[in-house]
């Protein structure tokens, strides 16, 4: 999600010189190094910003934080990790007006078609919250949240809702294939499918729910498709899916 954050702001004209990246992954050094970017495994010592991407597992946010507390505490602390709270995070920080941002951006940020869910906490300035908003608007839209909770429900949502999209993909393919088209035919059929899909609720001002009936003729081959799909609660199912993901996010914030 980082290379996708970094890619996004090359695209929109950042000098790559105005990003500096900490990884102890060479691999990480060896990728940004190619665009321009400067990839240290320690904090550098010209390195003067007023905000900074937390972008690593939840599970090693705390370590992170600790070894950086002091350079961290007068910064803007924009954090990637789900379901680390703001206040697990300014705990962590060592100071009470900690400026902190959470984020939940998803993976089509990657071509630069995301959408990243903000909240920000008290202490955050308004050239905070403008930094912030810069930074993600280069990865696709964004979305701004009142209340901390709505994070975990856009975790669940947009976070992992890719996730859900490729696996109906996937087996749209798959029957494709069984129906005889080539891998590279099952692919466009499905991509094309769902993009233009997309597309086309986006530009419509119908509920989802109306445009699917409007692709529904009574008895038609769409409407023998929904009728599986329904006798099999596939709907009941992808709401319990999204509620599981929801969960898990909140349970993360237990564990950390």
């Amino acid at each position: 999600m980082a290379q996708a954050m970094i890619g996004g702001l090359l695209a929109k004209k950042t000098p790559p010189h105005h990003i500096q990246v900490i990884d102890l992954a060479p691999q990480a050094q060896i990728a940004l190094s190619k665009l321009g970017v400067d990839c240290s495994t320690q904090w550098p010592s010209h390195f003067e910003p007023s905000q900074v991407v937390l972008a690593v597992k939840p599970q090693h946010v705390e370590q992170v934080i600790s070894t950086y507390q002091t350079k961290l505490q007068p910064l803007c602390l924009i954090s990637l990790a789900a379901g680390i709270t703001t206040t697990q995070l300014t705990d962590w920080v060592g100071s009470p007006t900690a400026r902190i941002v959470r984020s939940m951006p998803n993976t089509p940020a990657l071509v630069g078609q995301g959408l990243t869910g903000l909240f920000f906490n008290s202490h955050c300035t308004a050239d905070d919250q403008q930094a912030a908003q810069l930074l993600f608007n280069a990865c696709g839209n964004i979305q701004i949240v009142q209340h901390e909770s709505s994070i975990n429900g856009m975790t669940a949502i947009s976070g992992s809702g890719p996730g859900y999209v490729f696996y109906f993909m996937e087996h749209l393919e798959k029957a494709a294939l069984e129906f005889g088209f080539s891998a590279d035919q099952a692919r466009q059929l499905v991509s094309q499918t769902f993009l233009g899909a997309a597309a086309l609720a986006s530009n419509s001002p119908l509920s989802f729910s109306e445009l699917r009936q409007q692709v529904t003729s009574p008895a038609g081959t769409t409407f023998a498709g929904l009728e599986i799909l329904k006798q099999g609660h596939v709907g009941d199912t992808i709401e319990q899916a999204a509620w599981a993901a929801k969960q898990r996010a909140e349970a993360l914030a237990n564990k950390a």
